[in-house]
């Protein structure tokens, strides 16, 4: 959910804006050229950085930008670049000058990029003084335009298996999950599954249209037979398209109570860009400081898995921002599985599809479902469970119907009778939109009291009856704790967390006093949470990116 920043989506976007003042533009008056020079001219690899030099400027202004679009040669009046640059960013002497230089962090995206110079495009100067083409690089490619990448893992849902998921640019030959218990020895071998998705799968604009870039070729593949508890190296690709980095990850022990986890749990993350470009939503470095800390988490040992409650990326229809986030999270989801579901920025709710608005920007749940696979039984019902150490993980959705019965309310209502506690005695629960929430948001249809009215109605009896423990939700972009709760009455119950502080602007939207059934609520600081879980405890901690430790539940059996 975005509540201030919700409407700059609909009405004020930097990448739009950009498109719609290119529809016009001028070309530059000026007696010489603007030279726009970009190196090197081949990349290695994602995430290699291009020095662009500028020089020949007339009369530069702070509004002049460098925008990036891929492939090279769009049509700039109908595409939005990936990102831009603005002269802020040129160097102390370009206004004096009118030359200085930039660098941009390029993700493989499997085709060439070019850089764009356009006089007085940023901010709303323009309208008095037009903004103009001022020269563009000579196109700039990558050594292999096939480049496996965007690599990241998930639970399936059985046990002995591991998923992998990247992308690349070609379906021409089979790719290949090559994994071992050696590292550069890989003696398993395991063929992918490739997929890809077009304009027409998408259900408006921007998405099919100046927001899309092709997004190649989508590649999933299953490892088999693992051991518990083994690490496992392993690369991916083919020998005509190249391979991977390697990577590696633990083989997820079998369900039990006598086996304990750790996790990291949190909603709406989205991305930053840490070259200092602009994208479509400009925010602050939130998102990736968070995905450091959780980084940082993962790397001392202290968590084997990842819960994102649904707002993923914030793509909203612009294509290239799935590559972008995935190359950023890439450090974390290549060695733990990273459980998602889905969020109202990730499937619009328009064309009878589901219930009201448009916050994916047209993408319809399309591009989420085609990157992230988890274990769901069928396409566009991303709902699923899993069993991982002492915890039954349900996920819903709540961009579908929900209501008593629905297919999806009926299918919540299966899951939860089967549990064996005696093989999991911890249920977690999760879905986007809240079930309690300290808001003031009572907008119809869809606003935050209003949806948490009608998951209490259709969803809270069967949590209730089947004694769920903990219930995760993110779209306010909040910490919340509530006490054991069932029908606004504290005593028993799940204990709910809303967990959407993890990186876009935080929700100031709260009451004066809070809720009878909330126990903790902060709106001050972007954050995430680390879960232990063994059998007869469940502890819960939320740190914050400038506070440290700011809360912490210790529920027992």
């Amino acid at each position: 959910m975005l509540l201030a920043v919700a409407s700059a989506h609909k009405s004020h976007n930097p990448l739009t804006d950009l498109r719609d003042k290119l529809s016009s533009h001028l070309v530059l008056d000026q007696e010489k050229p603007i030279s726009v020079v970009a190196s090197p001219k081949v990349l290695n690899k994602s995430g290699d950085i291009v020095t662009v030099l500028i020089s020949g400027v007339e009369k530069p202004l702070i509004g002049d930008l460098i925008a990036v679009y891929s492939p090279a040669d769009v049509d700039t009046t109908k595409t939005t670049p990936i990102k831009f640059m603005t002269a802020k960013n040129f160097g102390s002497d370009y206004l004096k000058t009118g030359s200085g230089q930039a660098e941009f962090r390029i993700v493989n995206m499997h085709a060439d990029v070019g850089f764009y110079f356009y006089k007085n495009a940023s901010g709303n100067s323009w309208r008095s003084n037009k903004l103009a083409f001022g020269g563009k690089s000579e196109p700039i490619a990558f050594s292999n335009f096939n480049e496996p990448n965007q690599g990241h893992i998930a639970l399936t849902g059985k046990p002995g298996e591991m998923k992998v998921m990247w992308a690349s640019g070609t379906r021409l030959t089979t790719q290949i999950l090559r994994v071992g218990t050696k590292s550069g020895k890989y003696e398993l071998l395991f063929p992918a599954k490739t997929d890809t998705y077009k304009p027409s799968d998408l259900c408006g604009s921007p998405a099919n249209s100046w927001g899309w870039k092709d997004p190649g070729y989508l590649h999933e593949a299953v490892a088999k037979s693992l051991t518990p508890g083994a690490t496992y190296y392993y690369i991916f690709g083919s020998t005509k398209t190249g391979w991977s980095p390697e990577a590696s990850f633990v083989a997820p022990a079998p369900a039990g109570p006598t086996q304990s986890i750790q996790f990291v749990a949190f909603g709406d993350l989205g991305k930053y860009e840490v070259d200092g470009t602009v994208e479509h939503w400009g925010q602050d470095n939130a998102p990736f400081i968070t995905t450091q800390k959780i980084l940082k988490t993962v790397q001392d040992g202290k968590a084997e898995m990842v819960l994102h409650v649904g707002d993923v990326a914030y793509a909203v229809g612009y294509s290239a921002q799935w590559d972008e986030f995935l190359e950023q999270i890439g450090p974390v989801a290549s060695r733990v599985p990273w459980m998602t579901l889905p969020g109202n920025h990730e499937r619009d709710w328009i064309n009878g599809k589901s219930i009201n608005g448009t916050d994916s920007g047209g993408e319809c749940g399309v591009p989420y479902e085609k990157r992230f696979r988890m274990p769901t039984s069928a396409p566009d019902q991303p709902w699923y469970s899993f069993d991982h150490g002492p915890v039954h993980f349900v996920t819903m959705s709540t961009e579908h119907f929900f209501q008593v019965g629905t297919v999806q309310n009926d299918w919540i209502a299966k899951d939860l009778a089967s549990v064996d506690r005696k093989k999991t005695p911890w249920v977690v629960f999760s879905g986007h939109r809240p079930m309690y929430i300290d808001s003031t948001n009572w907008e119809k249809v869809e606003g935050d009291q209003t949806v948490a009215e009608d998951l209490r109605k259709h969803v809270e009896p069967l949590l209730v009856k089947n004694k769920v423990d903990v219930a995760f939700w993110g779209h306010h972009h909040s910490y919340q704790r509530s006490c054991p709760v069932s029908n606004l009455k504290c005593g028993s119950g799940p204990v709910h967390f809303v967990v959407g502080m993890a990186g876009f602007g935080l929700s100031p939207n709260i009451n004066k006093d809070m809720p009878h059934y909330m126990q903790f609520v902060d709106v001050k600081e972007h954050g995430y949470t680390t879960v232990q879980v063994d059998e007869k405890n469940f502890r819960l901690q939320y740190w914050g990116h400038k506070g440290g430790l700011k809360d912490e539940a210790h529920l027992t059996k």
